[in-house]
């Protein structure tokens, strides 16, 4: 029953639904209270990470495979947790305490949503506000639960413990997921700390290392490869033996346009069922908004490749034959209703949203992103601005990947989950004497488009676009254009198995952006990969074909 209560309180993410025995959520806010159940949750905790007793780690270590090659782990956004340094009076008693993850986001939000806001929204220049230091938790904890209970890399890290991984030869590389990528090495030293302790790494064990980056962890990988590169050309081939990217955005996504426009942040997967329901009920709009705005790391997922990959308003590359006889293509990015002539809207294609997403930040904001993101296309990456602006080398449709003909790629990703594609927009009404003109129609319901609460769906794994997962691993990097020194790209995707039902998780099976991390094959392939073997490519989807249809 105990385990069936906390299921509850997991997969529903709605707080006040849950029946945990001697737990009142009514008096949630006296932080006694939440302290005096702690160990109540945590029971809860412990029995449902007994719900995987048979890790593919233990089998394969039962087989006999051992890893070979050191691996360095490198999360998405909002997977590290934030720690608390220094700050306002309100927060001093939360000291290196995280107010990203745990409970004690929970009680801070609870308690004082303005103190939370305050540290957890970095100013204008991109850095942290005046008298304000949140930095990123260090070590294996910074990343394996983000709150209790909802894992992002802890099942990973159990399971390549079965075959011989240990603090000598894994390392976590979290980091201020809230930064402009630029600032990570500015504020933090972040790419010089990555790769003086991969170095590190390869002296201790005698072996290229192995990068494992999730979701926008892939883009920061990409961006360290550029920067390191630049400063010591050959490095990459050196020391890097694979780069394994799941769920890797290479070329953003639809999701992070509709947070920038709007600060849409329901079923955003990464920031788990916690966090997702205190960021939609318990912050303002308008709060929640400026906050979002602020976490300029999100500029590195915007959309990349405009009309070109995305599509016009005749049709777009992954546009399927939907179930009605309408075809609504996904070159529509974002549509209006309830809209007149007079307010000068009409539908937008992703290089008209991009532009009006300018407008609509302010010329300040817009300049800071354009200078630290590009998201264009070019036909000559090689170019020596491409390779010394750093602007680029996050889009991988504008450089090319390093000189390191002895490094292989393996693109993982999961398919099968309806994925945010396109939006409707609605003018919007003043509130509390703040205008934003528009925001997401949450009225358009066409079940027969694939389209609910303003959101029609394409394919991907929940949260990132096929399109983006896919088509630099299967067509962009097979050229010369943007792969001239012909690193190896090998691609696996994986088809999303529903778990059981009432399932903490999505289970052994789940291909889910974040959930994947738990997947039994993913795992088992990954670590093929870390003990020196080879897996097959498998494309289960259409994207080949999509890509073809890109020029």
């Amino acid at each position: 029953e105990d385990t069936y209560l906390w299921r509850q309180f997991a997969k529903l993410g709605e707080l006040s639904q849950v029946e945990i025995p001697g737990f009142d959520m009514e008096n949630l806010k006296n932080s006694n209270v939440l302290y005096t159940h702690y160990k109540t949750i945590s029971t809860f905790i412990d029995r449902a990470r007994m719900e995987d007793p048979v890790r593919p780690g233990l089998l394969l270590s039962n087989r006999g495979i051992k890893g070979k090659f050191p691996v360095v782990m490198v999360p998405g956004v909002v997977s590290s947790g934030l720690e608390f340094w220094n700050g306002e009076p309100c927060a001093k008693k939360y000291f290196r305490q995280r107010m990203w993850g745990t409970l004690t986001m929970m009680e801070t939000l609870l308690l004082n949503s303005t103190c939370w806001i305050n540290h957890m929204k970095l100013s204008d220049s991109g850095l942290d506000p005046p008298g304000i230091k949140m930095r990123s938790a260090s070590g294996f904890e910074s990343a394996d639960y983000l709150f209790p209970g909802y894992w992002v890399w802890g099942k990973f890290i159990e399971n390549i413990a079965d075959v011989g991984y240990l603090p000598k030869n894994l390392l976590m590389a979290p980091y201020d997921w809230r930064l402009p990528l630029r600032h990570l090495e500015v504020r933090d030293s972040y790419f010089l700390w990555l790769k003086t302790n991969i170095e590190l790494q390869i002296k201790m064990n005698q072996q290229k290392s192995v990068i494992v980056s999730h979701s926008m962890g892939s883009n920061v990988i990409l961006y360290f490869l550029h920067w390191v590169e630049l400063i010591q050309p050959g490095w990459v081939d050196l020391n890097i033996e694979s780069l394994v990217s799941i769920g890797g955005p290479w070329l953003g996504c639809p999701k992070v346009l509709t947070t920038f426009l709007s600060g849409e942040v329901k079923d955003t997967a990464q920031f788990g069922f916690l966090a997702n329901y205190m960021m939609d009920n318990i912050i303002n709009w308008k709060d929640r908004l400026d906050l979002l705005r602020s976490w300029t790391s999100l500029g590195s997922m915007l959309p990349k490749g405009g009309n070109k990959i995305w599509g016009t308003k005749d049709g777009a590359p992954d546009d399927r034959v939907l179930k009605s006889d309408s075809r609504r293509t996904f070159g529509h990015q974002i549509s209006f209703t309830n809209v007149s002539a007079n307010d000068g809207q009409s539908n937008k294609t992703m290089e008209e949203a991009i532009e009006w997403l300018w407008k609509v930040l302010g010329e300040e904001r817009s300049a800071q992103l354009k200078d630290w993101y590009s998201l264009g296309v070019s036909t000559s990456p090689t170019s020596k601005k491409h390779a010394t602006e750093d602007k680029y080398w996050t889009n991988p449709l504008e450089s090319v990947l390093p000189n390191a003909p002895n490094m292989k790629i393996y693109c993982l990703y999961g398919i099968g989950r309806q994925t945010e594609r396109a939006s409707f927009y609605t003018k919007r009404e003043a509130e509390d004497g703040w205008q934003v003109p528009y925001s997401l129609d949450t009225g358009v319901l066409l079940p027969e488009q694939d389209c609910a609460f303003g959101i029609q769906d394409g394919e991907g794994d929940g949260t990132v676009s096929l399109l983006s997962l896919g088509y630099m691993c299967v067509e962009g990097w097979k050229k010369k254009t943007y792969n001239p020194h012909n690193v190896k790209v090998i691609t696996k995707e994986y088809f999303h198995q529903q778990g059981r039902p009432l399932s903490l998780r999505g289970g052994p099976g789940s291909a889910d952006h974040v959930d994947i991390m738990g997947n039994h094959q993913l795992i088992e392939d990954v670590i093929t990969i870390l003990s020196g073997g080879e897996i097959e490519e498998t494309i289960l989807s259409d994207i080949v074909s999509y890509s073809k249809k890109i020029n």
